[in-house]
């Protein structure tokens, strides 16, 4: 009996059509794909490109929405992927991003004294530049190694000094009482957990 079992689990997913390959093996071949990319500044047009490959390798429909199901699962929670994918993003550059600081965020530092600010997702470091010309002594991170890159320029190019480094908001030491200012712009839906770090 634990035979017949064991056998029918091995064939079903190819008689339902679901994927023969482990979820970690769909991650990799995603992850090495997008390393092969040319830069594209639309995140959703490499995910696209991707879906589209699938039908025209003749995945079925059934495989097809499981890869992208884990695909979009592990993008959150796998460090290589989120690192890849805004790499292809601001090295076209093309960024799809404002170049101005956000607007609320200048109205809340409007006559406040400069203190120490986090900038969480710095991207291309709209915000934190705008900070350190406004006397703010700035660190910030993204995933991206090239947005950091375009960070420290822009800030080089503005005259002003800031602190950039490449990890990800569940790797960095945010520390306690090190902030006077954290801003957090189009990076990820803040939970109880964020309010229990920030």
């Amino acid at each position: 009996m634990r035979a017949l079992f064991l056998a029918l689990w091995l064939i079903c997913p190819a008689l339902i059509g679901a994927s023969p390959e482990s979820e970690e093996e769909i991650w990799t071949t995603f992850v090495h794909w997008l390393q092969a990319q040319p830069p594209n500044s639309k995140p959703g047009e490499l995910f696209a490109v991707y879906r589209a490959g699938q039908s025209r390798q003749g995945v079925s429909e059934v495989v097809a929405r499981h890869r992208m199901a884990v695909i979009s699962d592990f993008f959150a929670a796998r460090r290589k992927g989120t690192e890849v994918l805004w790499d292809r993003v601001f090295a076209s550059g093309h960024p799809i991003f404002l170049e101005t600081p956000t607007a609320f965020m200048v109205s809340a530092i409007e006559n406040r004294r400069p203190g120490a600010a986090l900038d969480v997702g710095m991207g291309q470091g709209r915000n934190s530049v705008y900070l350190a010309a406004h006397g703010w002594n700035v660190t910030g991170f993204d995933p991206s190694q090239e947005a950091i890159g375009i960070a420290l320029s822009n800030a080089e190019k503005a005259g002003v000094k800031i602190r950039a480094l490449v990890a990800r908001d569940d790797e960095f030491d945010y520390g306690a009482d090190r902030w006077d200012l954290i801003v957090v712009t189009y990076v990820k839906d803040l939970t109880a957990d964020d309010a229990r770090i920030f």
